[in-house]
């Protein structure tokens, strides 16, 4: 440990001037390079802490009209990082531990006034030390928010981005085309919507890692139908999800995934008159996630599997987003077809993907 040089300015609580001028020769035999003033009330010790001249204060304990507890706890509410020592000839063991608790670095009996030296110059090292931890963690903390705002701002950006991209689709769909290339169109517009929503999400909040599921299924699945221009009337989409924050890199796939599963479920689960459904679930089970999507429609052809690519390109996208999340799934078709899947919740560190 290395103590600037700067001249250090010692505070003396002491309303006995031979004491007081004890004290400073004592410092001054162990080569204490220093600036004193002493001061015998209250009102001289606050006004020395509003001129911030202070860098240690000796305090005797016994004083004409307070004591040293009142004179240490007038220091520690205006700075817990002065140092001060308490200097007294009779308090018991008791009342030094409750002066160390109240923010006392130091108790010394009058006795043993050969201890003052060594008291001082551990105490100056110690404050010192943490003045220096407490700059350091300040300039953590600002490089900590600025890179915050630059993550939020990329996030920002990429958000920007992808809707520039998805505002030239749609510009692209405006234009004469047969219905296979707006389904595709459309097929692209919901996958960017999943990504681009994600982004959106952790700029606006103040966590740049996780995301409210919750959220983030309402908004897909109300933009899914709306970008497939049916009759939003004759549908009806419920979300119930718990309250679950999932890492970025397990919400991209997560919410394709649910994407994917509605976009399907709205093509090819409906027809006839009936009014449609389509029910999302979302819980979490100690550390898993468990996730369903189900509809009132045909149901799937018998034999239906994901790995196979049973639903063409988009059912092979899903398969790999599943194993993206490590994810376990299961369908049952009931009156309708329902696609459960279960993943383990984790704080997944960079970017991956399986495309």
């Amino acid at each position: 440990m290395v103590m600037t040089n700067t001249k250090k300015k010692l505070l003396i609580i002491e309303d006995t001037q031979t004491d007081a001028e004890l004290l400073v020769h004592r410092l001054r035999q162990n080569k204490f390079d220093f600036e004193y003033y002493i001061v015998e009330s209250l009102r001289q010790v606050q006004e020395h802490l509003d001129k911030q001249d202070v860098d240690l204060i000796i305090c005797d304990f016994n004083l004409p009209g307070f004591d040293g507890i009142e004179a240490l706890k007038m220091v520690k509410k205006y700075d817990r990082m002065i140092p001060f020592i308490l200097l007294s000839g009779c308090i018991n063991q008791q009342q030094e531990t409750d002066i160390l608790e109240q923010g006392a670095n130091e108790v010394i009996m009058k006795s043993h006034l050969n201890r003052l030296p060594f008291a001082v110059k551990r105490v100056l090292y110690e404050v010192e030390d943490r003045k220096n931890l407490k700059e350091t963690s300040e300039k953590l903390e600002e490089s900590l928010q600025q890179m915050q705002v630059l993550l939020q701002e990329v996030h920002h950006r990429v958000k920007n981005n992808l809707q520039i991209i998805s505002g030239l689709l749609e510009l692209r769909k405006m234009e004469p085309e047969s219905e296979s290339v707006n389904s595709i169109i459309n097929d692209l517009l919901v996958k960017i919507r999943s990504i681009a929503k994600v982004h959106e999400m952790l700029y606006k909040n103040m966590d740049v890692k996780n995301i409210s599921l919750g959220e983030l299924i309402e908004d897909l699945s109300t933009y899914t139908l709306r970008i497939t221009g049916v009759d939003q009337t004759r549908y009806n989409v419920n979300a119930k999800v718990e309250s679950i924050d999932l890492n970025v890199n397990q919400a991209v796939p997560c919410g394709m995934i649910i994407s994917e599963l509605v976009h399907n479920a709205v093509q090819h689960a409906f027809n006839g008159e009936k009014e449609y459904e389509i029910n999302i679930t979302g819980r979490q089970q100690d550390e898993k996630v468990v996730i369903s999507v189900a509809d009132n429609g045909c149901g799937l052809p018998d034999g239906f599997s994901f790995e196979k690519g049973s639903g063409g390109m988009g059912s092979t996208i899903v398969s790999t987003l599943f194993k993206q999340l490590d994810a376990d799934y299961h369908i049952q078709n009931d009156q309708g077809s329902a696609i459960t899947f279960e993943f383990i919740k984790k704080d997944t560190k960079g970017i991956h993907s399986n495309f």
